[in-house]
């Protein structure tokens, strides 16, 4: 196959991905058809390979897609035998690890399960269990954390909790089993050294043999703000430099030998090497993507002796996506691709106009040719870095401003110095060694903390599918060396995307949007010129949800934030939260719990911003009562519209709200109580407010059965139309335009399960 047709099927791959589930059918159908007619033309090639991936691309999908976890809508109990098919990673909170489960009907899955009783898993072991069991499906938002993108480039099945009665089978005596209790045991030598040096033995444990359990979140913090998360995993760079060590080394041992081709010995020894360190992390998904490129680039070498860049690049991402195109759904494969294609795209060409080490003339020429090499790797770290600052913040929404610095310092640390230290301690575990490399990393550790104490990030919104292709081109003619004339413009299109913010709403109107968090609720309200959070869900969900929304959204800090009560799923996220934004203002229903940052959300307390009229309905103080009924009551009307919010407030709130307000409470959106939960949203306050739609903002699948049938059937019955966003995922309103109360949802991609229809 030509270059031509190899780019035109990656393009068809990739294409699969992006195919929308109401159409698919018909697009699917009509490739098929098309590709039969255009078969025989030599003019219509390109658009055969096209048609080729991306048929190849949709029925590997599907393929993965008839494997999973039914997406049930209640949470499922399952009798299941399990093998332990991947080294444990403990936690303080749980043990997480990946086996192998057959139903009793025969049905094989892959499932990620968490053991929060913190109990020993060897490799190969087999038990049966009744657990619980819940499909991949997780939060939906236009930015943030993709569960389900996630589970399918991992080839992930469905998410289970161990159960505390387990009884043992007799467990697989396979080499896999053997070889991942190898590894076991391996990173078990550490165990004795992290007594003295924790931190440092978690590191080299990471580094050695991918395990990440030991490493604290404050560590993985450090890593995101320094821009280094990538030296931390074994990834392809370390990969790479740990075979073209070992080719160095083969060329050293083998140098005065008579061997006909030392090529091939050269690329032996490195893809040996290579394979060993990724079969000692686990073989995942990201490490056999990395290796599959390095045998392709490798490959070229040994076949050219001095690889075309672009043929190499464009023959290795077929080759991955050819094994494994699900892997183009993980974060991974796009930073690995974009970093190699700009090392590609700023080194080409830099070298081949200097002389040969050979020449006569020898001195100023070598030291000419020494001087541009260095120059061509300056300038390959420099466009690696350039594009690896946009990929993060469309992705992330932060970039990390001291990664450069601490990327220049760090990888040769890393790579030639750590790394080998921790694959020695695998062929050489002894005390005394495991101690002297745990105490390098334990400094290693301490110093990387103590600078990402000191450094901050900064922020890119979210840029439209346009404006993204523009700032690809920008950087494309920024790192060309005369830039084509065209830097200026390069330079404005740069400089705009980091200013971009996306448009607010107009005066007198104000966007609602219901974060989806999970098993608990973020609201978020904008006006032109302010805007509002109301509860922030739980910490993780903060983490990898909230924050991401919000900073694609490119907006300042918040100028209310209003923490209904204190519980995990309404204010376990501001910590987390008050990291990226400070807010100017903070009110909560028991602003006790925030040592006196905080003032109470006084019913009758009112403002006004951008012609969006806010008021607390909050029910008298009473701090002897439950949590639920200490909750704020938000009403935010825009134009004749208006939202209610109250937190878990309880049937009598509820009731207290009808008796004050009466009628005054009417709002054509409602965001039901403690997540559509039976002790609220009681009949008479469901006809006070008189709401037009509701809101239920819970997980799916959660095993509290919200929303309540009951609450379910009273909606139906007063003819208010539900939306949950377990099913519907981030859902969006605007008040104040006159229109009916239709939320804008997100769209879905035939892969994609979430959202449901409602």
């Amino acid at each position: 196959m030509r270059l031509g047709g190899v780019c035109c099927w990656v393009a068809g791959v990739l294409l699969a991905f992006l195919l929308p589930a109401a159409h698919f059918v018909a697009v699917t159908s009509a490739s098929a058809l098309l590709l039969a007619l255009i078969g025989c033309s030599r003019r219509t090639r390109g658009a055969w390979w096209l048609l080729c991936g991306l048929l190849y691309g949709v029925w590997r999908v599907q393929l993965a897609l008839s494997q999973q976890w039914p997406a049930e809508p209640e949470f499922q109990r399952a009798r299941l035998d399990f093998q332990v098919a991947s080294v444990a990673e403990a936690s303080a909170q749980a043990v997480q690890f990946e086996a192998w489960a057959q139903t009793e009907a025969g049905e094989r899955f892959r499932l990620l399960v968490s053991d929060r009783y913190l109990r020993e898993w060897r490799p190969g072991s087999r038990w049966r269990m009744t657990v619980r069991v819940r499909p991949t499906v997780g939060e939906r938002n236009e930015n943030g954390f993709d569960r389900e993108a996630w589970a399918l480039s991992r080839h992930i099945d469905g998410m289970a909790s161990a159960a505390r009665e387990r009884v043992e089978l007799p467990p697989d005596t396979g080499w896999q089993p053997r070889w991942q209790n190898w590894r076991y045991e391996r990173q078990q030598a550490w165990q004795q050294a992290a007594e003295t040096y924790p931190n440092g033995a978690a590191l080299m444990r990471a580094l050695g043999g991918g395990g990440y359990g030991g490493l604290a979140d404050e560590h993985w913090q450090a890593f995101r703000v320094l821009g280094i998360n990538h030296l931390i995993s074994v990834s392809g760079l370390h990969i790479g430099m740990v075979a073209l060590a070992a080719a160095y080394l083969a060329r050293l041992l083998l140098l005065r030998l008579p061997l006909a081709e030392p090529r091939r010995w050269y690329l032996a020894a490195s893809l040996a090497a290579a394979l060993f360190y990724s079969a000692l992390a686990g073989f995942g998904v990201p490490i056999q993507r990395s290796l599959l490129m390095l045998a392709v680039f490798a490959w070229q070498w040994y076949r050219r002796g001095s690889p075309a860049p672009w043929w190499a690049w464009w023959q290795a991402l077929a080759a991955v996506l050819l094994f494994d195109p699900l892997s183009a759904l993980g974060v991974g494969f796009w930073f690995s691709f974009g970093a190699v294609a700009a090392l590609i795209w700023a080194a080409q060409g830099r070298l081949e106009a200097m002389p040969d080490d050979d020449a006569p003339e020898g001195g100023w020429l070598n030291a000419a040719k020494h001087s541009g090499k260095w120059r061509t790797a300056l300038r390959a770290q420099y466009a690696a870095t350039l594009l690896g600052f946009w990929q993060a913040g469309q992705v992330f929404g932060t970039v990390p401003l001291a990664a450069p610095l601490a990327n220049a310092l760090l990888i040769p640390w890393f790579s030639w110095v750590l790394v080998p230290l921790a694959l020695l301690a695998v062929l050489l575990p002894f005390e005394g060694y495991l101690k002297m490399a745990a105490a390098i990393g334990e400094y290693t550790m301490n110093a990387v903390v103590w600078a990402g104490s000191w450094v901050s990030t900064g922020a890119l919104a979210h840029l439209p599918p346009l404006f993204w292709l523009a700032v690809l081109a920008a950087l494309a003619v920024w790192l060309l060396p005369r830039g084509l004339g065209l830097r200026p413009w390069a330079a404005l299109v740069l400089a705009a995307s980091c200013l971009y913010r996306t448009p607010a709403p107009e005066h007198g109107t104000a966007a609602v949007r219901i974060v989806d968090v999970g098993q608990g609720l973020a609201l978020q309200v904008r006006t032109q010129n302010h805007w509002l959070l109301f509860d922030t869900g739980t910490a993780g969900a903060a983490q990898t949800q909230l924050v991401p929304n919000l900073l694609a959204q490119g907006l300042p800090p918040p100028d209310v934030l209003v923490l209904s009560h204190h519980d995990a799923d309404h204010d376990g996220g501001f910590p987390a939260f008050q990291v990226a934004f400070a807010p100017r203002k903070l009110y909560a229903g028991q602003p006790e719990a925030y040592a006196g940052v905080a003032e109470w959300c006084a019913g009758g307390m009112a403002w006004e911003w951008d012609g969006v009229y806010f008021e607390f309905l909050t029910p008298p103080r009473n701090p002897e009562a439950d949590d639920n009924e200490q909750s704020c009551v938000l009403r935010v009307l825009a134009g004749g519209q208006a939202v209610l919010a109250g937190g878990d407030l309880g049937i009598a709130g509820e009731r207290w709200l009808v008796g004050t307000y009466g009628d005054s409470l009417h709002s054509q959106l409602l965001v039901l109580g403690h997540h559509g939960s039976r002790s609220s949203s009681d009949s008479a306050y469901l006809n006070a407010v008189a709401p037009e739609a509701a809101v239920a903002a819970n997980g799916f699948a959660n095993p509290y059965g919200h929303p309540a049938a009951i609450v379910r059937h009273r909606l139906s019955a007063h003819r208010i139309r539900l939306y949950t966003t377990a099913r519907s995922g981030q859902l969006d309103f605007v008040l104040g335009q006159g229109g009916a109360m239709q939320p804008q949802r997100l769209g879905r991609r035939f892969w994609q399960r979430k959202p449901f229809e409602e």
